[in-house]
């Protein structure tokens, strides 16, 4: 198992504003992580430990061009349910700040202000998504909607100089991220991390449980006390539009919420985003998160047709408060409209599609080659048919992932167009 070799991690990030005909040749930042052998190999194999526990010390050296940025690190197993497949997805977060975010992630849409050093970034193994650029394009959609998303790009791990496949590079969201957002120090960082933190009926912040709150939140920085206090009022007679489109930062909020909408997310109706209170201005800020069972995939991988997405976040409590406000429906209208209706952001993301294709294809190449055996058992489990889609079905053709890759690709791109017209055939 490629994972389970020796000493040195080495991934090359894909640059992808940086463009060229041979993008993986010329593009390529790289990232050696030298590790304990031993350590890297117990975190390999035990991927369920979390906590301190499952932290390893290493040592990081990032390439970017002629630029090259040190720092000693830690790295963990990242993700939930992404744990059980073979390919292990990271977390390094680095002790020292690395000053290399405005170069690595050259090309993305940042909405952010531009931090340039990095504390901690996700290496994603995009277990569920066979086509690798599901949460890149999620993230794009947010963040071209004038929302706040964290940016993403691509690299190609090597252990010991060993190719090991292809990853996505995601900034996490973190203090410096949500410092940079709202411009000082003065916030709470909380995650969405269940099924059910819709912010509408209760709240449990570790283990502790809040009346007229929400649950299935994790306090990530400061404390829990304005999340209570803005879903108190949410569900309060003082409740008010005009408020409530004073309180939340809307192009944060339509980002999010019409990103998901757009993409079609199928994950749960309120999982994965992150909060921001910006306690100096009563204001929050919405950011999403771990956006690939989108672009007509489920969480198990399974195919969706454009009339079975319908839209999660109609179940979703703020969402509902939204459209129930005569300026916030038609703010929604007005930015699908914005969005959808001249056909720029279709046509920007399936360019961004093609350029994507042609520039990870060797990387898959390579991963395909490397993980060929244990894709073939991983990915039949994910690649089923459903019949509720319609058009091919990715097992129509010969079961070869290369030919899936390209399938699921084939698959987006019919998603992004059907999808511009579904929605705005419902304004």
């Amino acid at each position: 198992m490629p994972f389970l070799r020796f000493l040195s991690v080495t991934f090359f990030a894909v640059g992808l504003g940086f463009g060229s005909a041979r993008a993986c040749d010329s593009t390529l930042a790289r990232i050696d992580v030298t590790i304990d052998p031993g350590a890297f190999e117990e975190l390999i194999g035990s991927p369920l430990l979390r906590g301190t526990k499952s932290v390893r010390d290493c040592q990081v050296r990032l390439a970017v061009g002629p630029d090259t940025f040190s720092a000693a690190a830690d790295i963990r197993i990242h993700g939930g349910a992404s744990r059980r497949y073979s390919k292990k997805s990271f977390r390094v977060r680095f002790r020292g700040e690395m000053v290399c975010g405005k170069r690595l992630f050259s090309g993305f849409p940042s909405s952010t202000r531009a931090r340039d050093t990095l504390s901690e970034v996700v290496l994603n193994a995009n277990s569920i998504d066979f086509s690798n650029i599901r949460n890149y394009l999620s993230m794009y959609v947010a963040a071209s909607l004038g929302g706040v998303a964290p940016r993403v790009t691509f690299a190609q791990l090597y252990v010991n100089r060993e190719e090991q496949g292809l990853y996505s590079v995601i900034e996490r969201v973190d203090d410096d991220m949500a410092r940079s957002i709202v411009g000082h120090g003065s916030f709470d960082l909380i995650r969405s991390q269940t099924h059910s933190g819709n912010l509408s009926t209760r709240l449990s912040v570790k283990g502790e449980t809040h009346k007229h709150a929400t649950d299935g939140f994790s306090v990530k920085t400061g404390s829990a006390v304005e999340l209570i206090r803005f879903v108190t009022w949410l569900e309060s007679d003082g409740f008010s539009c005009e408020g409530l489109l004073k309180r939340c930062d809307m192009p944060s909020l339509y980002g999010h919420l019409l990103g998901c909408l757009f993409a079609g997310d199928r994950d749960a109706p309120t999982k994965n985003y992150y909060l921001i209170f910006d306690r100096t201005a009563d204001l929050v800020y919405f950011v999403p998160w771990d956006s690939d069972a989108t672009f007509g995939r489920d969480v198990n991988g399974a195919l969706r047709s454009i009339e079975a997405v319908g839209c999660r976040y109609q179940c979703h409590g703020l969402y509902s408060r939204l459209m129930s406000c005569p300026d916030g429906r038609s703010g929604v209208i007005r930015r699908l409209r914005e969005g959808f209706d001249s056909g720029i952001l279709c046509d920007s993301l399936l360019k961004e599609v093609d350029r994507l294709e042609a520039l990870l294809r060797h990387a898959v190449m390579t991963e395909l080659r490397l993980w060929k055996d244990t894709l073939l058992v991983e990915v039949a489990a994910r690649a089923r048919p459903d019949s509720t889609r319609s058009g091919a079905d990715l097992r129509d053709g010969p079961f070869d992932p290369l030919y899936i890759w390209r399938q699921d690709l084939n698959l987006i791109r019919d998603f992004i167009a059907a999808r511009r017209k579904n929605l705005l055939s419902r304004l």
